[in-house]
């Protein structure tokens, strides 16, 4: 009997020694006496906080607890703390918990102070004003606490200074960080060579779409300017953004680089003038190779959609990307919708900065609904549209041919217009599609003469507004306006595609599409002299980038500057999503329109 009461007595003991290794489960750590930066980077480093996902046993948190003062050692060493005093508690589970309680209160101890410090540049670019501002605004000085974070900066930030200044080959001869622990003291030794600038040589293109001397005028440098990565990155950047390339690498061959005669600096031209026995000026020139694979030269686009103002509606396009070696292009666009069905062709030809500014001709053949006008009309334009510091710059030439009915008892009309056009953007906003701050306005103006072969005299501008602000972390305010205004000679003549309406999900929410115009006799909307609407939203972020937003509209198309304002007020769903900011809105009108609440959804930026 003994040998089984021992073997079962023995099991016991096994069974009760696991229950207590998986009673164990979490371990609450509590840091005192130190910042929360120092806090925080013990928190990070110690095992004893690590996640988790099976239960760990008395053993392990016991031998983990163990750990903990090395841990918070080596923690504080980077913020210049090495002889810190760490005493510790440890506290099992309370009966019915699995949460052990570790305490770890630190006295951080002195500091370890820069002793001594050798932060120098040698070598050519040792003046060049880049590499200089850091030296000037590094934290590392000598009698203020060591911290490691502020070496690598400043390591960091001279090697980038150096590289995008053109130095290939600098490197560091000197770079460590000695530290007496015992006398709480680091000596720092920090030294960069520059080694020789290097210069950007000549752009070779492996690429069979564009003629050299076209391509060329994408590249942002020129022969013998110092070399910079960031350049290239660039260049890269304007070619894959154009429709000419499906697939562009840009390399320099900086093993390659020759030794070439160039034009003596101004410096150089100062003390030597043109004495034959001048040192020689050369510049060691980097070459850079491009390869594009170019793009399928006939591209066809297709997309359907919904909006509250258009209905249903459908684009196919085609586009012709390759016509010659000058980088012109042909595009074709037919739209579909309830309010417009359109035919539009454009033939594009790059200028100035060639892969943004551009002449274009156009066409246009259109029925589109104006209020309760139909309009049918033809009519092509030159234009050109070219970018500024802010924003872009767009002039154009017109001539539009328009066939519509006022529904006055005169029957269709057919009117000429041939006008000039001059449009100007701004815009600057933190993030391009998304903003949470930022600044919008456009101001546009057109007109034309009856001796000029347009059916009227008029004068047409127009100016809008619009700004993102937030008022808190979570909460965005939303400010738009239009401001228009028009004269002519003789206003029936003039085609409802130059009028102003209002009503519709970006002017005055709650009321139909182009819905609040003048009428004639019959009641029928026929557009205005005058426009004038503002907006005013608060936009509530309540998880991510999903959120809730409250507004108020108000505007009106009128004849004259006595406005009769027609206002709404709502609410709406957010969403800040990849492609533009998804709207939908319930609004409620405020005059009289027989519909007590309206919806509506519209996708797109909101600047």
């Amino acid at each position: 009997m003994r040998p089984i009461y021992a073997t079962g007595l023995g099991f016991l003991l096994v069974m009760m020694c696991w229950a207590t290794q998986v009673a164990a489960d979490t371990v609450n750590v509590s840091i005192e006496g130190i910042n929360d930066t120092l806090a925080g980077n013990a928190r990070k480093v110690m095992s004893l906080t690590e996640n988790h996902k099976k239960p760990w046993s008395s053993q392990k948190i016991r031998r983990l607890y163990r750990l903990a003062p090395g841990e918070i050692k080596k923690a504080l060493q980077p913020y210049g703390y090495f002889n810190p005093n760490v005493s510790a508690s440890l506290k099992p589970p309370k009966k019915g918990s699995k949460t052990w309680h570790a305490k770890f209160n630190i006295h951080h101890g002195p500091a370890t102070q820069i002793a001594s410090l050798k932060l120098a540049v040698n070598g050519p670019g040792r003046y060049q004003p880049s590499i200089r501002k850091v030296l000037h605004d590094t934290k590392l000085k000598t009698g203020e606490r060591l911290v490691q974070s502020e070496y690598k900066s400043t390591k960091n930030a001279l090697e980038s200074a150096a590289r995008s200044a053109g130095y290939l080959s600098a490197h560091f001869s000197q770079s460590t960080i000695r530290v007496n622990p015992k006398q709480n003291q680091a000596d720092i030794r920090l030294v960069l060579d520059t080694g020789p600038r290097y210069y950007f040589g000549h752009v070779k293109f492996k690429q069979s779409v564009l003629r050299d001397n076209f391509v060329r005028r994408f590249v942002p440098f020129k022969p013998g300017e110092p070399f910079s990565d960031s350049k290239l990155i660039k260049l890269q950047l304007k070619l894959a953004k154009t429709n000419y390339y499906s697939t562009v690498d840009v390399s320099a061959e900086r093993d390659k680089p020759t030794l070439t005669s160039g034009e003596p600096s101004w410096f150089h031209q100062m003390i030597f003038g043109n004495n034959p026995l001048r040192p020689a000026h050369s510049e060691l020139r980097v070459p850079v190779v491009v390869h594009a694979k170019p793009s399928p030269p006939v591209h066809y686009r297709i997309s359907a959609g919904y909006g509250t103002n258009t209905g249903p509606r459908t684009d196919q396009g085609l586009d012709l990307r390759h016509i010659n070696g000058y980088g012109h292009s042909f595009h074709l666009n037919l739209r579909l919708s309830q309010i417009k069905q359109q035919l539009h062709f454009s033939y594009d030809i790059p200028i100035r900065q060639v892969n943004s500014d551009k002449l274009s001709f156009t066409g246009d053949i259109a029925n589109t609904k104006y209020g309760d006008i139909t309009a049918f009309s033809y009519g092509a334009a030159a234009q050109r549209d070219v970018g500024w510091k802010y924003g872009r710059r767009h002039a154009a030439l017109h001539f539009l041919r328009s066939t519509y009915n006022l529904h006055d008892g005169a029957g269709n009309r057919t009117e000429d217009l041939l006008y000039p056009e001059y449009h100007l953007s701004f815009k600057r906003a933190n993030k391009s599609l998304n903003p949470t701050r930022g600044l919008s306005a456009s101001i546009d103006i057109r007109g034309g003469s009856s001796s000029l072969l347009s059916a009227t005299n008029f004068v047409r501008g127009d100016i809008q507004a619009k700004a993102i602000y937030p008022l808190a972390s979570w909460v965005d305010a939303l400010v738009r306006g239009h401001f228009g205004a028009l004269g002519a000679s003789d206003f029936a003549k003039l085609p409802p595609s130059q009028r102003f309406f209002a009503g519709g999900e970006h002017s005055v929410r709650g009321y139909g599409y182009q819905s609040i115009s003048p009428t004639n006799g019959n009641r029928v909307d026929v557009g205005g002299k005058f426009l004038a609407t503002a907006s005013v939203e608060t936009d509530y972020w309540v998880y991510g980038n999903f959120g809730f937003a409250t507004f108020f509209d108000i505007g009106d198309a009128a004849n004259s500057l006595k406005f009769h304002f027609k206002r709404g007020v709502g609410a709406g769903f957010r969403w800040a999503s990849p492609v533009g900011m998804v709207a939908i809105d319930f609004t409620h009108p405020l005059n009289g329109n027989r519909f007590p609440v309206s919806f509506g959804i519209s996708i797109g930026p909101q600047l």
